[in-house]
């Protein structure tokens, strides 16, 4: 009995003592939270962000006729959105992406969108490719129906 009451007196002081110090003797004292970035705080990878955008709110890539066409990426969906301008959307035949990747060529051609005069692809391998900088050469082809086609070098994907 003499040995089980200065037991329970040096469990009761080890508790005593882990309550004063706490458990977190491990973490230094200078360990600092940060929080995530606001908005103001995410960098501008290496270009303005003060793009052009059209009448339906979207990014504007210019062709090289002069014409513009909206253009948007759903990174999450890996859907596209491209709207040719009103007067040009019924005359419109196909819309395509060509990419060449280390010397390999892909085309990829959007199909009619369910709003009018809007042109869709749902393709992440698209997305991965109009994000790779400049080791990928990608073109916007838009062929008319009377055969013309009209097209814009795209250096960098401005839907973002």
């Amino acid at each position: 009995m003499k040995t089980f009451i200065p037991s329970i007196l040096a469990t009761c002081a080890l508790c005593f003592g882990l309550t004063l110090t706490g458990c977190n003797q491990g973490e230094p004292d200078n360990v600092v939270t940060t929080p995530p970035p606001s908005s103001e705080d995410v960098s501008d990878h290496g270009h303005d962000h003060d793009h052009k955008h059209g009448p339906n709110g979207y990014p504007v890539v210019d062709l090289n006729d002069g014409t513009e066409i909206e253009w948007d990426f759903d990174s999450a969906s890996g859907t596209f959105l491209l709207i040719p301008p009103a007067e040009m959307a019924e005359s419109v035949k196909q819309i395509a992406v060509e990419t060449t990747v280390d010397g390999t060529d892909s085309q990829y051609v959007f199909k009619p969108g369910e709003e009018s005069g809007s042109w869709t692809l749902e393709n992440m391998e698209l997305g991965t490719a109009m994000m790779m900088g400049d080791a990928v050469k990608r073109t916007l082809v838009i062929t008319l129906n009377d055969g013309n086609s009209m097209t814009a070098p795209v250096a960098h994907f401005e839907g973002h």
